[in-house]
């Protein structure tokens, strides 16, 4: 299916990776897999595509959708179970506060990223 601008895609194999994106103006047009879900049509008068994005990213979610999986070495949620995670909404205050401080962190994540599997792996050495 092709992606279009401020679509979300989620993906349906370890979804608990948190393998979800918005997708920018760069990648309209281009296609998804079918292990993609593509979340469109938000009322943002409701809740900001960036919220959602980062709240479905959280271990809050992450954690449903391992619940929700079915698969043991190769767990996959199907559209329906991630349609009924439930998504935490606090006050829009609240909302806007977290978003802009989680911009803020966005530049570090690869950083941050690498760092979590330079520790994991000397972990695992030990």
């Amino acid at each position: 299916m092709k992606v279009r601008t401020g679509d979300i895609i989620v993906s349906l194999t370890r979804p608990h990776h948190g393998s979800i994106a918005l997708i920018k103006k760069e990648h309209h047009g281009c296609i998804a897999s079918t292990g993609f879900a593509i979340i469109r049509n938000i009322d943002e008068t409701q809740i900001s595509k960036e919220y959602l994005v980062h709240t479905l990213r959280s271990s809050i979610c992450l954690d449903q959708m391992l619940r929700r999986s079915s698969g043991g070495n190769y767990p996959a949620i199907t559209e329906d179970e991630l349609a009924n995670i439930n998504i935490p909404v606090p006050p829009a205050e609240i909302r806007v506060a977290l978003v802009t401080e989680l911009a803020l962190l966005s530049p570090l994540e690869p950083i941050i990223g690498r760092l979590a599997h330079t520790f994991q792996s000397r972990e695992s050495l030990q």
